[in-house]
């Protein structure tokens, strides 16, 4: 059975005072109280915006309470779709940011081999136990690659000491993996040539 409290701001004087507070039933099963001399209010949200005093007002009422927590799956829902396009802009960004830094590692590894030249060309420098004749744009005649990798200038020729089948390196700086470690090359007596193709040519200064 369900009790609604009416307000009734204006009755005719024939109900007030003389019915004020009476409960009467209008039909069967609905009741309704009179309460003369109080001002209506449309919800209980107006009830606390408007009510100085919770004694000067009357409102309206359910006797089954609302469920303050009704069932929808809808954030639920929102929220794993929201996760998975997080989690997708996420994998995204972060595949980006590891191509553009390596693109960026590239772009030093190649600045640094470009550097070499002039200012190294037909100079020593060592290497670990070696020492390397520097052929700027220059290649030898005769050569068999040993391996070939994307070290920088600095750790191909490093490589290239430690390895006792290297004789010497190309460093083709535009290539992706821009060292060479050869196997084979021409002897001291063949002098290397001008290259198309901008490199770098390392040989021992004392042939292994």
């Amino acid at each position: 059975m369900t009790n609604f409290k009416v307000f009734l701001a204006a009755l005719p004087l024939l109900l007030c005072p003389s019915k004020n507070g009476q409960e009467v039933e209008t039909q069967p099963g609905f009741f309704v109280t009179y309460n003369c001399d109080k001002a209506t209010v449309t919800s209980v949200r107006a009830v606390a915006n408007s009510a100085a005093n919770v004694n000067d007002c009357v409102h309206a009422y359910d006797d089954e309470p609302a469920d303050q927590f009704p069932d929808d799956d809808a954030p639920d829902a929102n929220c794993e779709a929201e996760n998975a396009a997080c989690t997708t802009n996420s994998n995204i960004l972060e595949t980006s940011l590891n191509e553009c830094q390596a693109r960026e590692e590239q772009w030093g590894k190649k600045q640094y081999a470009l550097n070499q030249c002039p200012t190294n060309d037909n100079k020593i420098v060592t290497y670990g136990n070696l020492q390397y004749k520097i052929y700027c744009n220059k290649r030898t005649p005769v050569m068999a690659d040993l391996r070939i990798t994307s070290d920088g200038f600095d750790e191909c020729l490093t490589a290239c000491s430690h390895e006792a089948k290297c004789k010497g390196v190309h460093y083709v700086v535009n290539w992706q993996k821009p060292c060479k470690l050869l196997s084979k090359i021409a002897d001291a007596n063949s002098p290397p040539k001008l290259s198309e193709t901008v490199m770098i040519a390392a040989l021992p200064a004392i042939r292994r």
